[in-house]
């Protein structure tokens, strides 16, 4: 795995930034990801100067990226996005559990808030071990947001006892 963390210093992290934009915006996927300032490339690119973004790459471009939204607590909002061909592979899932791991560890968070809209992706968060702590009312674009959450021992307890095999299968719906 090459997870490494996206540095808005370097000119070639920034061209991989403007092309997974443009692959966002060929595909009608930016507005399932992001609100409509980030339709403005200008707001997308200030969007990860400040947060944690983790992103995995191959000769395509970017295919995982993973951003941690700080809080003034002790935690932060977790988000990604997997290129089409990459959702639900062993090697998404390996990093996934990495980006968690950074946030966890490096970034030293208590804990880790997810949100959506499709239950289909909440039912996801649970099988991977977080724990859902409700719905909120038009928070996602306008539609309600299933919140679920992980606190860093829960991290820890999963990431201990869970074989690769296991955490894929919970991707696939097993």
């Amino acid at each position: 795995m090459a997870l490494r963390q996206y540095d808005s210093t370097n000119p070639q992290d920034e061209i991989l930034l403007l092309q997974w934009w443009s692959h966002l915006v060929e595909t009608n996927e930016l507005r399932t990801v992001f609100d409509e300032r980030y339709e403005r490339v200008s707001e997308f690119l200030l969007a990860f100067r400040h947060d944690v973004l983790l992103i995995e790459t191959d000769e395509r471009g970017i295919w995982g990226a993973f951003w941690f939204d700080k809080s003034p607590l002790a935690g932060a909002f977790f988000s990604l996005w997997l290129r089409r061909d990459h959702r639900q592979s062993k090697a998404s899932l390996e990093a996934i559990s990495l980006a968690l791991g950074v946030g966890f560890h490096d970034l030293k968070f208590r804990a880790i808030l997810v949100v959506t809209s499709e239950p289909v992706i909440a039912k996801l968060h649970q099988r991977y071990g977080f724990h859902r702590l409700g719905i909120v009312p038009g928070l996602y674009f306008g539609n309600d947001a299933i919140v679920s959450y992980m606190t860093d021992d829960q991290f820890d307890a999963i990431a201990g006892a869970t074989e690769p095999t296991t955490l894929a299968e919970a991707a696939n719906g097993g």
